[in-house]
């Protein structure tokens, strides 16, 4: 089920994705680990992936609930009680587990909850996300690399990144956003979104269609923070924290969730 981009390697420095290349890095494709581990790396985007998982999951006899929020929690000795609702149709039921396994995000408030505090650098930076399709065969003369960083005094802070999702007509856009300046993703209109993608692909009159970022969510750039941070404490009693909730990992080499978190 990889992604179509597991034949891609290399990443490539340019004025845009048409014109001038500034510098080249490739990796010469995927290492051999077969001496190290008996399986071997993946490439997949995380939409498809977690259909993936929900289905190994539930065949091993979870239960899942999408939807769903906790609302409260409390434990002892022998447990954890928490009060979680149906969002869509506000049932609240009171559930209990041996254990509660704090996996919820960077900015947990489970781990707020529980009054452990984090340290580190905190927030670095943010950039926006923009699904796109688009026919970049032309701009692309043959090439086909994992990420083209565009650096061009047109885009904000004279940079970008532009990515294939599917080696075809999806890409993903990426340029910075200040938000401690007033800068909002409600302000970033399809129309401003095309005017970027133009200027980082190099095409002027590329044209191109916006896809939605959340389903739920009618602005359809995404924000993701870059942060160093992590939790002073990983457990408290009979409640565990995991993931960004513990520590938050930086995506440098495109590490991400196989960056060992512990």
């Amino acid at each position: 089920a990889q992604s179509p981009m597991a034949k891609n390697h290399g990443m490539v420095r340019v004025e845009s994705l048409a014109g001038r290349e500034l510098a080249h890095l490739d990796e010469g494709g995927q290492a051999d680990f077969s001496a190290f581990s008996p399986t071997t790396g993946c490439i997949i985007g995380q939409d498809q992936l977690e259909p993936i998982l929900v289905d190994a999951a539930k065949k091993m006899g979870s239960t899942i609930h999408f939807n769903t929020e906790m609302l409260s929690f409390e434990q002892d000795e022998a447990g954890v009680s928490a009060v979680i609702r149906e969002r869509a149709t506000g049932r609240e039921r009171r559930v209990r587990a041996h254990y509660l396994i704090a996996a919820d995000g960077s900015h947990s408030s489970i781990r707020d909850a529980l009054g452990i505090r984090t340290q580190g650098r905190g927030t670095i930076s943010y950039s926006t996300d923009v699904a796109f399709e688009a026919d970049l065969r032309e701009a692309l003369r043959g090439g086909c690399y994992y990420l083209y960083f565009v650096s061009n005094p047109r885009l904000p802070d004279g940079q970008g990144g532009l990515m294939p999702l599917d080696n075809e007509r999806r890409w993903s856009f990426g340029t910075p956003i200040h938000p401690e300046r007033g800068e909002r993703r409600e302000d970033l209109t399809d129309e401003r979104c095309i005017e970027l993608i133009r200027i980082a692909t190099g095409v002027p009159d590329l044209q191109v269609s916006i896809l939605p970022a959340y389903p739920w969510d009618p602005v359809k750039v995404g924000v993701w923070e870059l942060q160093a941070r992590h939790a002073e404490r990983y457990r408290k009693e009979r409640v565990f924290l995991v993931g960004d909730a513990a520590h938050t990992v930086l995506p440098s080499g495109g590490l991400g969730a196989g960056t060992p978190r512990w």
